[in-house]
């Protein structure tokens, strides 16, 4: 028999997080697309829009990640209050938004970002 094992994540450690007006996010995320196509996916969770870039696989990362730790290095998120499928830019560009705000850990990430944004945010200038 095959035993499967769950080993849920224990730590996100972020490295950079940056907060935007939504108009930017969207700009900032769909910018480099050209008119008429569709961006890579983001994420929503309980009234924030969010994406993150994680560190290359290294060794070393992928050993935190086995023992429960993700890195993300860099974090950027807005207020969106009301989840949308997508946003279409004036030149056409969709955005498509992910709902995962049934997810416990992404739930749990924007709480610590909604307490902390403030706070973090200061602290790096």
């Amino acid at each position: 028999m095959v035993r499967i094992v769950y080993s849920p994540i224990q730590e996100i450690k972020i490295y950079e997080m940056a907060e935007y007006q939504f108009s930017d996010f969207i700009k900032l995320m769909t910018d480099n697309i050209p008119p008429g196509n569709i961006s890579p996916a983001v994420k929503w969770c309980d009234g924030i829009i969010f994406m993150s870039t994680g560190l290359p696989s290294t060794d070393d990362v992928v050993k935190a990640q086995m023992n429960g730790i993700i890195h993300y290095a860099w974090f950027a998120f807005a207020d969106m209050p009301i989840y949308k499928q997508s946003v279409e830019t004036s030149s056409k560009v969709i955005l498509p938004i992910i709902d995962v705000s049934n997810n416990a850990i992404n739930r749990e990430l924007i709480r610590w970002v909604r307490t902390n944004r403030n706070t973090e945010l200061l602290n790096t200038k």
